[in-house]
């Protein structure tokens, strides 16, 4: 508990000042790349491969859902409805075949 904690109050103070840091960035506004035609080949090719990325990515994404879905149900199967039995050792051990 204490590790989390510690994790929380260490992305509690950074998270904030990465967020005001990359938002008070005076050249991000992208004028320069967005000042393209958007009917140039090179401008619509970027498009479709960001559009096929998030593609990829929800592919990927959602082959983890199935997977995950797909482990808890083999769990419940294997599952025993009733627990076992613990068997413990009788004093003097199991007899031997002397």
């Amino acid at each position: 508990m204490v590790i989390f904690n510690a994790i929380a109050t260490v992305v509690g103070v950074i998270a904030p000042v990465v967020i005001f840091v990359l938002s008070s960035a005076g050249g991000s506004d992208g004028r320069s790349l967005c000042c393209a035609d958007p009917k140039m080949p090179m401008v619509q090719g970027a498009e479709l491969g960001v559009w096929f990325l998030l593609g990829v990515t929800f592919v990927v994404q959602l082959g983890f859902g199935i997977f995950f879905l797909n482990l808890r149900q083999r769990l419940r199967l294997v599952r025993d409805p009733l627990p076992r039995p613990v068997f413990r050792l009788i004093k003097g051990g199991a007899p031997s075949d002397d």
